[in-house]
């Protein structure tokens, strides 16, 4: 059951005082997950993690598809956290999104696979 794999805590101010923060490196990104709603948000990726891992989990969901910052300690983390490229190559990538090949690209599309927390 998802509650036996899982700790779900209602959000508060007293939650968020004892959270660390988050940092993966970048302060562009650190910017972005300091406001309080995305604080919230920055754990819905542990708890789709537990869902998943749920014997009643019925959604049909399978990946999480991120749109990562090109840049190395962004992909760094999410490479940490788990996450593969869509596409092996920038090259690949500008080409299916019918992107100059000239210009560098300012996200990276990745992907983590729920299927292993299953295995």
């Amino acid at each position: 059951m998802l509650l036996d794999e899982c700790t779900l805590k209602p959000y508060s101010e007293e939650l968020l005082h004892r959270c660390s923060p988050f940092d993966c490196g970048d302060a562009d990104l650190n910017d972005f997950f300091a406001t309080d709603s995305l604080r919230y948000s920055r754990n819905l990726m542990g708890k789709s993690y537990c869902f998943t891992l749920d014997a009643g989990n019925k959604t049909g969901c399978r990946f999480i598809v991120v749109d990562a910052y090109n840049n190395s300690n962004a992909l760094k983390y999410y490479e940490r956290e788990g996450f593969s490229f869509l596409f092996s190559t920038e090259s690949q990538e500008k080409e299916y999104l019918a992107y100059e090949q000239e210009k560098p690209l300012n996200t990276r599309l990745m992907y983590f696979d729920l299927i292993v927390l299953t295995a």
